[in-house]
């Protein structure tokens, strides 16, 4: 089940290695933006993602977050098919045109699912966190005349 984001969900998330670090330090983060819950049957919590807004340049742009738990499994198909919709919808919600994420350079799995999403690699970020390189991701949406999403 997918649900808005109740205080202290990030913690709850048991992640993978390659983000255990940055679990520590930022879980805390999800505390203060918008972001969604996603948990099993049970109730654990396997992953949480959300994102942020801010001005870059005069423009209005998303970044997105996720943590995701080790014990996703399978279930990361459902939490990918809601924010190929969720994405797009806040986007165009709040007149966002481009959506941004960072990821681990030498985080595979987390790569494959930036791609997943749509999003395609911009930058290069050398040393951006703990000494690691990332990558800077970008999705872009445009409107139409009519004002829909393209």
């Amino acid at each position: 089940m997918i649900r808005d984001y109740q205080t202290g969900d990030a913690y709850w998330v048991v992640p993978q290695s390659s983000q255990a670090h940055e679990a520590q330090i930022f879980a805390e983060g999800f505390e203060h933006i918008t972001a969604y819950s996603f948990e099993d049957d049970k109730g654990n919590i396997l992953a949480v993602c959300g994102f942020d807004v801010f001005e870059f340049h005069g423009e209005q742009v998303a970044q997105c977050y996720a943590l995701v738990g080790q014990n996703i499994g399978t279930k990361l198909i459902e939490l990918t098919h809601f924010l190929e919709k969720k994405i797009p919808e806040q986007a165009y919600r709040l007149g966002i045109k481009r959506v941004l994420m960072t990821v681990r350079d030498d985080f595979l799995q987390a790569k494959r699912f930036a791609g997943l999403l749509d999003f395609k690699p911009i930058r290069v970020l050398a040393d951006f966190f703990g000494g690691k390189t990332y990558q800077l991701y970008e999705r872009k949406f445009y409107y139409g005349g009519s004002g829909s999403l393209n």
